[in-house]
């Protein structure tokens, strides 16, 4: 094992904001193909928008309390910090998921999401290396 640390402040993600346009749209031509009634759709169209921009706001922004600011990877240890200043760690941590646009770390019930457009410059082929290393 290493003792390699890193420690990494996380930004919003363009990737993740493409993704959440084209499900909105996608579930904008299914509410206006699908529906037939004038009003309903009205109705289901503001009723989408006003949800995409709450999760615009809270997700995409990172302007949501538990929103993940920062993350310090060590050896055996996971830690993360959010907008409200809560750390926590986590004593065990894996990779579920690695490519070269996004690593989907666990950690003890919560799945971390980290999109290579989020982070600083050749951050992602660190954390790949490190999380390879220490698993």
């Amino acid at each position: 094992m290493t003792n390699e640390a890193l420690t990494l402040d996380i930004k919003s993600s363009k990737l993740y904001l493409y993704l959440l346009l084209s499900v909105y749209f996608l579930g904008m031509g299914v509410v206006w193909y699908y529906v037939y009634s004038l009003w309903l759709s009205v109705f289901a169209t503001v009723l989408l928008s006003v949800w995409a921009w709450d999760f615009y706001q809270k997700n995409i922004r990172l302007s949501s309390s538990n929103a993940i600011k920062k993350i310090h990877l060590e050896n055996t240890r996971l830690s993360v910090e959010n907008n409200a200043g809560k750390k926590i760690q986590y004593p065990s941590f894996y990779p579920a998921y690695q490519s070269r646009y996004l690593v989907i770390i666990y950690a003890k019930g919560a799945s971390i999401v980290l999109f290579r457009d989020a982070l600083p410059h050749q951050s992602l082929s660190k954390i790949n290396r490190l999380l390879n290393a220490n698993t």
